[in-house]
């Protein structure tokens, strides 16, 4: 994969304008999926990954080939995400008013209204928007490295090249947002050990009666996906010790198709007169 980049990174620099769509096609998932992570609303990870695509290509030509490409662009968009958290309102998530808004005392029978497909969506809807919520719960510098680190499975010093720090800190970073991620999950959440008070389908469903959810607007559960998901985890679960748990839920996170609107976007780009100033930038 990487030699297959660095090809298209070589054309592309010589203006070929086939390899430039190609390469962003061959990284607009990775990049969406970290945006989507790092910023939680679909929307606002769409408008920046589409503004890091175009920041990669006309940067490309600072582009000096000393790492490995996939490292180089997804430290573009690591800096980028980091000037989009600057500049907007700090959210409202912490763990503490996550763990708040579980609802307590729940009736046995409160998802029963709905049908077995619909409550495979209610399920799905909020375990995904749940792990969402808990990645806002982390500070910047610990969530995208818990991003990398944990979802992503880059090593420390892979990840350190990303973030501009050392491996060392980088695991350091790593180890503590596991820590405050696990806390969490063990404390509450259902999937972790029977018999937490989080449950999917049963706050689900509340959700849904309070309006929070809305089963013909679900952000997560109806997002395409680049593959069908895994096996079920419920009962890959059973099989993993209870440290392994938190990293298995977290990483049962689907990988996102990135909108074909970034490849529209780009190639309108590509048709009209700045292809030429992106030439002179690339080259």
């Amino acid at each position: 994969m990487n030699e297959k980049l660095e090809k298209l990174v070589r054309e592309a620099k010589q203006g070929d304008r086939n390899a430039l769509e190609n390469l962003v096609q061959a990284i607009q998932h990775r990049i969406y999926g970290l945006a989507l992570k790092m910023l939680y609303h679909p929307q606002d990870a769409e408008d920046a990954t589409q503004e890091i695509l175009i920041r990669i290509i006309t940067h490309l030509g600072s582009f000096g080939h000393r790492s490995a490409f996939d490292t180089w662009a997804l430290k573009v968009a690591s800096n980028h995400l980091l000037g989009v958290r600057r500049k907007k309102a700090a959210l409202w998530y912490t763990f503490e008013k996550c763990q708040a808004m579980i609802e307590p005392d729940i009736p046995d029978t409160p998802a029963l209204d709905y049908n077995a497909a619909d409550q495979e969506l209610i399920v799905r809807e909020m375990r995904l928007s749940c792990m969402q919520g808990l990645l806002q719960c982390l500070d910047w510098e610990h969530r995208i490295v818990y991003i990398l680190g944990e979802t992503m499975d880059f090593p420390g010093p892979e990840g350190g090249a990303i973030l501009g720090i050392r491996a060392a800190t980088f695991r350091k970073r790593l180890s503590r947002a596991r820590e405050k991620i696990r806390a969490f999950i063990s404390a509450n959440c259902d999937l972790y050990e029977q018999g937490n008070p989080c449950n999917c389908l049963q706050q689900g469903a509340i959700a849904l009666r309070k309006g929070v959810m809305d089963l013909d607007n679900l952000p997560f559960a109806r997002h395409p996906a680049q593959k069908s998901p895994g096996p079920d985890i419920e009962h890959s679960l059973k099989a993993l010790d209870r440290l392994s748990r938190e990293t298995a839920i977290m990483r049962s996170h689907p990988d996102y198709e990135a909108p074909q609107a970034f490849i529209q976007a780009i190639r309108r780009m590509l048709d009209s007169g700045e292809f030429q100033e992106l030439r002179n930038n690339i080259q």
